[in-house]
Formats: C-alpha cells, structure tokens, sequence
C-alpha cells in the first residue's frame, strides 16, 4: 500500500488505486484487527488527481502504524523503570543490555567447566567426565546451546565469574548406574543436572549425547511425560532413524 503511495504521477492509475483501495479510504485495519480511522475520506479520485493527496495520505498511514503500539511501549518501560531506573540504562548500549539479562548467546566452555561439580559416584569414572567436556568442545556452537538447553531448559549462561557467583549457578555432572549402559543421557532441568549411564566409548557416549540434544528435549518439558504414548512413540521413530531399538534407551 505504501508502496503504491509513493509511485511517481505517471505510474499512478484509476485502476491500481481502485484495487488497492476501492472507492475510498477512511480508515486503516490495524495489527490487533481494529480499525483507525484517518483525518478525512479519501475516494480513488482523490488519490489519482492529486499527489498531495497521496503523500498525506502515505504519511498517515505510515505515522498511525509506527505509533499503533505506543502506550503498550510505555507499560513496558514503565514497568523497567520500577526495576532499573531508566536514567541508569542510559549508560548501556542494547547489546550490554542483552548481555546482561539473557547471558552470552556463545557458550563459554572453559567457564562452564570451572563451575561444574562432580558427583562422588564418577570419582572412579573420571573417564566419563573427561569425555563430556571432549565432546562438548567438539560440538558447533549450535550444538553447544542445544546442550546447555538440554540440562537447563535455557540457552544462554552467565558470560562471567562473578554472574555465576552472583546467581549461584554451578552445572552437575552425575552417574546412575541403573540406566542402561551405553543408553541415552538425561537431565534435570531445574537443577542444571546431566545424569549418565556408563559408556564403552567416548563415540558412543557423543552419538548418544548428540541424539538426546536434539529430541526437542522430549520428556524434559513439565508439559510432556515420557511415558505419554504419543511422545514414547515419537522418541522411538526418532531413535529408530538413527539406527537404535528400544532397547537402547531402555528404563531406570
């Protein structure tokens, strides 16, 4: 629609403005599906006859959709300021802001490593947690965030020693040796826990690393059980294509 506005007199036809606008225009529908009504009625006669016409008419539309959402815009910063005061957010650029209340969008691995605490029952399995922190190196940082949201239902980490102290947010790495040997990992989300069965070989324990970060962490989510029908089928289709049966990931 703007588009057509701002064509030169010589592009502008009766037909292409009757199509975009019909006979006339008096009001525009906005993003929420309500209706703004502008200053005056425009008839296609108007807008062909008249380049003034047109370019008041572009501006109106144009002013009334930039600023449709501003007193939405103000709760939000109203509702900012009662937590930081926005003559302090003024010192910061959006991006250390972002930083700041999301986290870094990279994995720091050396840093999450340093704040990670080691279950007493892999003190003889050392082997294992060296072949964790092997493999997530080895990982894209895409597969790193897929990791971090598969043991903390989040993506992002604190980009700082002193973050991580401030939230106290330290990573655990456990062992069951319930689950089925050479299974699938699990996680607890809320406690920021990976929980692993034992491994014959760091190439196992990563393509079973690999095949549960990317599940969409099925059986993670509060919302889904694992043992819900539909999900344990999903899962098994899943495991299915990368050439595992059922009783790879087998039950506690």
């Amino acid at each position: 629609m703007l588009e057509l506005l701002s064509l030169p007199d010589n592009e502008i036809t009766k037909e292409l403005i009757t199509n975009s606008f019909g006979d006339s225009i008096s009001s525009i529908t906005l993003s929420d599906g309500s209706q703004k009504k502008l200053s005056k009625t425009y008839t296609n006669e108007d807008l062909v006859s008249s380049s003034k016409n047109r370019n008041n008419l572009f501006l109106q539309i144009k002013n009334i959709r930039i600023n449709e959402s501003d007193s939405q815009i103000m709760s939000i910063i109203k509702g900012i300021n009662k937590i930081i005061p926005l003559s302090v957010l003024q010192y910061f650029t959006w991006e250390e802001i972002e930083r700041l209340v999301c986290g870094k969008k990279i994995v720091d691995i050396e840093l999450l490593e340093k704040n990670t605490i080691i279950s007493a029952e892999l003190e003889k399995k050392e082997y294992l947690v060296k072949w964790v922190w092997e493999i997530v190196k080895e990982f894209s940082e895409e597969e790193r965030i897929q990791f971090v949201k598969f043991c903390y239902a989040q993506e992002r980490l604190p980009y700082t020693q002193e973050e991580y102290d401030q939230k106290q947010i330290q990573f655990s790495i456990k062992f069951n040796p319930q689950f089925k040997k050479n299974g699938l990992p699990r996680a607890d989300t809320c406690f920021f826990f990976l929980i692993l069965p034992d491994y014959t070989s760091k190439d196992i324990m990563k393509k079973m690393i690999s095949i549960a970060i990317k599940m969409d962490n099925v059986g993670m989510n509060g919302d889904k059980d694992i043992s819900d029908n539909n999900n344990r089928r999903r899962l098994e289709r899943r495991l299915g294509n990368f050439g595992f049966d059922d009783d790879d990931y087998g039950d506690e």
